[in-house]
């Protein structure tokens, strides 16, 4: 018991507890409003046809309504029905997954020497980038197994059917990608 050993080893146990209520609340919040924003988004790129529907804000502000109201309901959903232990490891999942693609395009970009990748942090090197995307998969492996295969597969039939689809013109972009700095670098 994690959570228990810390409030007895600590000095002012209530402060734990305090500390606990305010980071869980605290990640709550954050996720109920930046889940939205992030459905809107995907919505808005038209990158995967069936989330067309919650690009659509309302407001001055373009906000994200109809998001809220599915975020909304699949957390309720999910509550009722599911296991919240296995929710969060899920999670913990894709958020490793997103660490880690953003550690490895850091490494990918830095050894394709292209000139538009230029990081502001000064102690940047292209192996604390390859060091921190083997440490999520690492850590995805040693939270759960299972979950770690089904969220990697899930990452990998979103990749193909983006890879599938010109998705540069989906959302009006004509960039390159990180292979034409390895080409042309």
């Amino acid at each position: 018991d994690p959570f228990g050993a810390l409030r007895e080893m600590s000095l002012l146990g209530p402060l734990v507890v305090l500390g606990m209520f305010a980071a869980s609340l605290s990640t709550a919040l954050g996720s109920l409003l930046g889940a939205p924003r992030v459905l809107q988004a995907l919505g808005q790129d038209r990158l995967l046809e069936p989330l067309a529907p919650f690009a659509q804000g309302s407001g001055v502000g373009n906000e994200p309504q109809r998001a809220t109201i599915a975020t909304f309901v699949i957390a309720l959903f999910v509550i009722w029905v599911a296991d919240l232990d296995a929710v969060a490891r899920v999670i913990s999942m894709f958020f490793l997954i997103s660490y880690g693609m953003i550690n490895a395009s850091a490494f990918v970009e830095s050894k394709s020497g292209s000139p538009s990748f230029r990081p502001r942090f000064r102690a940047f090197h292209w192996s604390f980038a390859l060091v921190g995307a083997i440490g999520c998969l690492v850590a995805m492996v040693k939270v759960d197994e299972t979950y770690a295969m089904i969220a990697l597969a899930i990452t990998a039939l979103v990749y193909v059917t983006l890879r599938s689809r010109d998705y540069g013109a989906a959302v009006g972009a004509s960039w390159g990608d990180a292979k034409q700095g390895y080409v042309f670098g």
